[in-house]
């Protein structure tokens, strides 16, 4: 059994082709016969009953004498095509150690101590990663051992148990305080967005008073845009209407403390940012209010 003549890129001399096989040389074996024999075909031949050279049937029987230098250093010297398939061209006799350390198609024993897996040698390093033989440290305690045994190292030391818990630990305080850190941030951003909001309206309000609109001074302020304005209650409509008919009332006309000007008619509370009447108080109004408070009510 020996190289196929498929892996030469020339004619090879019939010299170097096995009688038993057909095929070009594997390890060659001198007869007593002066013939010559691969080493698996002959140990072959020794198996049947009948041994007999293939080639002069003479009984077979290896010879003492070694193959002639000159015929070997011809045969060493012949091109082949690395039969592994890596597409290396190079002589017989460069061959075993391209197979020993270079070719990558060809397969070796992993070198961890107790892992008797076969790999190529391409594949070797990503094997190394994962051999189940290789050494580690545990993550709990830094004890070194085979990754084989790192499992029950940890279930009998309950290092590993450990380290979880104080990460775990670790992990929720810096979680906590990383929430109350942005919740303290958005609550500071949503009192300022409050207050520029109040600002807005409070200054809005005050220039619709100023130019006697009350209409506008209850439209949405730009912050509102898109969203829903609270609507006035009955007793802010209500108290809307009686300031627009305070001027053309005869008796606010004849009072001496009713006055024709929207400013002095109606005030705005700092409290709850709502118009008011000193003069048309009642009971049921903002209690920061100011004036007299009548038992009876103007809007009811």
């Amino acid at each position: 059994m020996g190289f196929k003549q498929e892996h030469f890129d020339e004619k090879i001399p019939g010299e170097f082709i096995c009688s038993h096989c057909r095929d070009v040389f594997l390890e060659p074996v001198a007869l007593a016969c002066q013939h010559t024999l691969c080493a698996k075909c002959y140990k072959k031949r020794m198996k049947r009953k009948i041994r007999a050279c293939p080639v002069c049937k003479k009984t077979l029987c290896s010879s003492e004498e070694k193959i002639d230098k000159e015929w070997r250093k011809q045969y060493e010297s012949l091109q082949i095509n690395c039969p592994k398939g890596c597409e290396k061209v190079l002589s017989l006799g460069d061959l075993s150690d391209h197979y020993a350390n270079h070719c990558q198609l060809t397969f070796t024993i992993c070198i961890n101590i107790g892992c008797a897996r076969k790999v190529r040698r391409k594949d070797l390093a990503l094997h190394l990663k994962q051999c189940d033989f290789r050494v580690v440290q545990c993550e709990g305690c830094g004890y070194t051992t085979k990754y084989i045994h790192l499992r029950m190292h940890q279930i009998v030391q309950k290092c590993l148990l450990r380290t979880n818990l104080h990460m775990i630990v670790q992990n929720r305080r810096e979680m906590t305080s990383r929430v109350k850190q942005h919740r303290l941030k958005l609550h500071e951003e949503s009192f300022q967005i409050e207050l520029e909001e109040r600002d807005l309206d409070r200054a809005k309000m005050w220039s619709a008073i100023a130019r006697n609109d009350i209409s506008r001074a209850t439209s949405p302020s730009p912050l509102y845009r898109g969203k829903r304005f609270p609507e006035l209650t009955d007793k802010e409509k209500a108290l809307s209407r009686l300031v627009h008919s305070a001027p053309t009332s005869p008796v606010m006309s004849s009072s001496p403390m009713m006055s024709t000007s929207p400013t002095s008619a109606t005030k705005l509370c700092e409290n709850c940012n709502k118009l008011f009447s000193e003069y048309r108080n009642h009971g049921e109004a903002c209690r920061w209010h100011k004036g007299p408070v009548s038992s009876r009510s103007v809007l009811f």
